[in-house]
């Protein structure tokens, strides 16, 4: 590996995964959430669906470094006030684990879902039922397109 690489490579670990564009700044389009923002979404939240689904899909590993808040609000060109509230939601709902002097790390704990957790995907699964009828879509439209987006979020296998 050249030590340019070497270097590139360092530095993107260093930055929590977020790639730099050739004059040092961050890029926004590549991100090791995956995702580009969306208009008219809260931006927290897509920021916190976005991380859990790469955490899902081994993206990010238990123990490895989460990027820091200033690296996701540079790379994602946003306040730093909502990549701190996304990672915050993060730690609260224990995707994510803060060490004092080691940073924000993937959580080894397991997350079970509360009460609370599982009201929040009844309420969207309403949602969803509501919208696909009204939309005069099949049952089993709904279901298959369930099941595609399910297996998205299959972790991520490297050998």
């Amino acid at each position: 590996m050249s030590t340019s690489a070497a270097a590139r490579n360092a530095a993107r670990r260093r930055d929590g995964g977020f790639d730099a564009a050739p004059d040092g700044r961050y890029s926004t389009r590549e991100t090791r959430f995956n995702f580009a923002l969306k208009r008219g979404e809260p931006i927290i939240g897509q920021v916190v669906r976005a991380a859990t689904g790469a955490i899902l899909r081994g993206e990010y590993r238990p123990g490895q470094p989460f990027p820091s808040v200033r690296a996701i609000a540079a790379g994602l060109k946003i306040h730093p006030n909502a990549a701190l509230k996304a990672v915050q939601i993060l730690i609260e709902e224990r995707w994510l684990e803060s060490r004092p002097g080691t940073g924000t790390l993937v959580s080894h704990s397991p997350r079970t879902p509360g009460a609370a957790a599982r009201a929040a995907v009844r309420d969207e699964i309403d949602h969803l039922v509501v919208l696909a009828r009204g939309q005069g879509m099949a049952l089993d439209a709904v279901v298959g397109g369930v099941r595609t987006r399910w297996a998205d979020y299959d972790p991520i296998h490297t050998e």
